[in-house]
């Protein structure tokens, strides 16, 4: 890990985290909406209140953006997740086929920005880069390997794929700029 990065971790059952596996890492990545096999619960989100955190929505192929972009806002409302703050869209579901996803990125981020919100993509190399995400992309790699993976605008690095959560680097300055107005900035 370099000086430059903090160590993320995303799960999608918060519950299944250890206290000691909750203090390993510096920022959290949870489930806020979308086709989400679990979206954190209100309690979920308070074990991590002292943590930065990065709202995750998973974008669903049953919804217009929009659609998906209005239920996202109601999360936010709900969690009290203010302004200038990014959340991670992930496009997993839309891999094969592109062109949807393109329609759905072009559909859902403007809700958000509108409310003065960010959208970071997530998802693999092999077609994350053909998505229209100009707020920054968190990438998935699989890797195995502690480093970023260099491409212009890429906050994110998702290199370990484990059986609890999945480790990520994220960018230090992001973090601060984007996501330090998020609730609880005071663990770093």
């Amino acid at each position: 890990m370099g000086i430059t990065d903090y160590k993320m971790y995303d799960v999608s059952d918060l519950g299944s985290i250890t206290s000691q596996e909750l203090h390993d890492c510096d920022v959290w990545a949870g489930y806020l909406s979308g086709a989400a096999t679990h979206v954190w619960s209100d309690n979920d989100w308070k074990r991590v209140a002292d943590f930065p955190k990065l709202p995750i929505v998973v974008a669903r192929p049953d919804k217009a953006g929009n659609y998906c972009g209005l239920e996202a806002l109601i999360a936010i409302s709900k969690l009290g997740i203010p302004t200038h703050t990014d959340i991670a869209l992930d496009m997993e579901l839309y891999q094969n086929d592109i062109d949807a996803g393109i329609e759905f990125v072009n559909t859902f981020t403007p809700v958000l920005r509108h409310f003065g919100l960010g959208v970071c993509g997530y998802g693999s190399t092999s077609y994350l880069f053909d998505l229209p995400f100009g707020d920054g992309y968190w990438v998935a790699t699989d890797s195995k390997i502690e480093e970023q993976y260099h491409h212009p605008g890429v906050h994110a690095t998702q290199y370990l794929f484990g059986s609890n959560y999945d480790i990520s680097l994220i960018h230090r300055h992001f973090v601060h700029k984007r996501l330090e107005a998020n609730w609880g900035i005071n663990h770093l």
